[in-house]
């Protein structure tokens, strides 16, 4: 695929649980484990909620209120930003899902590029 970038938004541990297969290339890799306190964050909430549509709302509007300013998310973005700047070929962005952190890295990378905010909201849409 001539990948020159590969930003892998997944935490330490969903990367040991699930590790994606690094055949010998030449793109840049991009991750960290900055600022992690709990290993998954979202176990923890499952673990420890009613369950009801109501509690899974109230934790993701939380969620993305506060995703976008972590240090974590700031490094990885920074560093995506950087390197999506100065690279000469293909950008592969993924993490465990391809929703949230995904989503909301490639929402800003639309928004950038000059996207109208309803394509971004139905490009999103589209990963319901």
């Amino acid at each position: 695929m001539g990948l020159a970038v590969i930003v892998d938004l997944r935490r330490a541990n969903e990367r040991e649980r699930d590790p994606a297969p690094r055949w010998p290339f030449a793109a840049q890799v991009i991750e960290n484990d900055l600022g992690q306190e709990t290993l998954d964050e979202w176990a923890d909430f499952i673990a420890t909620s009613d369950l009801t549509p109501g509690s899974f709302r109230s934790y993701m509007l939380d969620y993305y209120r506060k995703a976008p300013f972590q240090s974590r998310h700031i490094d990885l973005y920074a560093r995506y930003f950087r390197a999506l700047a100065e690279s000469q070929g293909p950008v592969l962005v993924h993490c465990a899902a391809g929703k949230d952190r995904t989503g909301i890295l490639c929402a800003l990378t639309h928004h950038l590029a000059g996207v109208s905010d309803d394509d971004i909201f139905e490009d999103y849409l589209l990963t319901n």
